[in-house]
C-alpha cells in the first residue's frame, strides 16, 4: 500500500519579551506574533532580524513598539517581511512598527511592511534609516515622522497607502523613493520640518503630490511628477495650504513635471500666485525635459 502525506510548516513564536541582544534568524518557518498589543523592544534591547525572516501578526492591534534598537538585515534576494496572519485576499490588518523616544533607533534594509494600520512611524526624537524597503497597503500613513524624530529613506517604495510619507516637525531625507497610489497626498509636510526630497518618483496619488502647510519648506530636486490628483478632480504636484506664512521661495528646481513649458508646469503648482494669503511661491525654474532616473518597470508601477 502507498500513502500520501503532507508536511505542514508550523509557525514559530516570535520573541515576546526580548532583552539584551536578541537575533531572529531564518530557520525555514514563519514567525508569528500572537500578543494582543505591540511587543516592546526596550531601551536597553537590540533586536536583530536576519535576512529571509517572515513575520505575521495575529492581532489587529499587534506589532512592534521600538524604544531601543531594531536592526533588519534583509537582502535583495532574501528580504524580511511583516504583515497580517490572514490568508491572501483576506481583509486582515495589524498595528505597525512604531519607533518612539530619544533612544529608539531603526536600521532597516530590504524589509517589506504590508497591510497594517499605521505602517512605519517614528516620533519623539527617534531615528530611522530605511534602505531598499517597501511599505504598502496601510490604512493610514505609510511612513510617519513627527515631533523632532528624523528619518533617512533611500530607495523605499511607498505604495497603496492612505497617505504616503507624512512629516510633522521632523527632519526627513527622501532619496530615490517611489511614492505612488496613495488615497491622499503622496508627501505631506507640516511645521518646522527640515526635508530634502531628491530623485524620487511621486505620481498617481489621489491627493496632491506634495502638500505643504504651516511653513514647511522642503528642497525638491531631481524628482519626477505626474498624474497626481483625484480622477476627474483638481490636484497639484505641489500644493501649499493655509496657514502658510511668508517664507523664502520653495526650491523645486530641476524636476521633471511631464511638461515642457512653464505655463503647464505652473498649473500643476498651487502657491501665492493662486492664493494671496499664502506667503510663499514655488521656484520650479529651471526644469528637466526628461526623467532624471531610468523608468524601470519597478519604478513606473502598474
Amino acid at each position: 500500500e502507498s500513502s500520501l502525506s503532507t508536511e505542514i510548516d508550523v509557525a514559530a513564536l516570535f520573541p515576546d519579551k526580548p532583552t539584551g541582544v536578541v537575533t531572529v534568524s531564518d530557520e525555514g518557518r514563519t514567525y508569528i506574533i500572537t500578543d494582543l498589543f505591540p511587543i516592546e523592544i526596550g531601551q536597553a534591547t537590540t533586536l536583530i532580524i536576519e535576512a529571509g525572516v517572515k513575520i505575521v501578526v495575529e492581532s489587529e492591534t499587534g506589532g512592534l513598539d521600538v524604544r531601543g534598537t531594531l536592526r533588519v538585515n534583509g537582502t535583495d534576494d532574501d528580504p524580511v517581511s511583516i504583515g497580517p496572519s490572514g490568508c491572501p485576499g483576506d481583509d486582515e490588518t495589524w498595528g505597525g512598527v512604531y519607533f518612539v523616544g530619544a533612544e529608539a533607533r531603526g536600521e532597516i534594509a530590504h524589509m517589506n511592511v504590508y497591510n497594517s494600520q499605521y505602517g512605519v512611524t517614528a516620533s519623539d526624537f527617534a531615528e530611522l534609516a530605511m534602505d531598499s524597503s517597501s511599505v504598502f497597503g496601510t490604512d493610514g500613513n505609510g511612513i510617519s515622522v513627527s515631533d523632532q524624530a528624523s528619518a533617512e529613506l533611500h530607495g523605499v517604495t511607498v505604495w497603496d497607502n492612505g497617505k504616503g510619507v507624512v512629516a510633522i516637525n521632523a527632519d526627513v531625507l527622501l532619496d530615490a523613493c517611489s511614492i505612488r497610489y496613495s488615497g491622499g497626498p503622496g508627501v505631506s509636510l507640516s511645521g518646522a520640518s527640515v526635508v530634502t526630497i531628491t530623485n524620487c518618483l511621486i505620481a498617481s496619488n489621489d491627493g496632491n503630490g506634495i502638500e505643504l502647510v504651516s511653513d514647511a519648506a522642503p528642497v525638491v530636486h531631481g524628482c519626477t511628477f505626474f498624474f497626481n490628483g483625484p480622477a476627474g478632480g483638481t490636484g497639484y504636484d505641489i500644493r501649499l495650504l493655509r496657514p502658510y506664512g511668508e517664507v523664502a521661495a520653495i526650491d523645486a528646481e530641476n524636476n521633471y513635471w511631464a511638461a515642457t513649458d512653464s505655463v503647464t508646469i505652473a498649473d500643476r503648482i498651487f502657491d501665492n500666485l493662486d492664493d494671496g494669503a499664502i506667503g510663499a511661491r514655488v521656484d520650479f525654474i529651471p526644469w528637466l525635459d526628461q526623467e532624471p532616473l531610468a523608468a524601470t518597470a519597478e519604478r513606473r508601477g502598474r
